[in-house]
C-alpha cells in the first residue's frame, strides 16, 4: 500500500520518521507530502491535484496538520 502523509515537516521530525519507519517495516510505502507545494486542479478530466509527489500512485492520504 501506498500511504500520503501532509505534514509541513520533513522525516527528521521524529514523528514523522517513526511512520515512515513503521510503514516500511509493515510492507507499505509511505511519503511525506508538504501542503504548500501541492495545488487543486480544476479541469479535464475533473478534479485533481498538482504538485509532488504524483498522488495518483496513493492508496490513502493521512492529514497530520496541527
Amino acid at each position: 500500500m501506498h500511504i500520503g502523509i501532509i505534514t509541513v515537516r520533513d522525516n527528521t521530525y521524529h514523528p514523522n520518521g517513526r511512520l515512515v519507519e513503521a510503514a516500511a517495516e509493515s510492507g507499505h510505502c509511505a511519503v511525506l507530502i508538504h501542503p504548500y507545494r501541492l495545488w487543486p486542479r480544476v479541469g479535464k478530466p475533473g478534479l485533481g491535484f498538482e504538485g509532488q509527489p504524483d498522488l495518483k500512485s496513493l492508496d490513502v492520504v493521512l492529514p497530520r496538520q496541527g
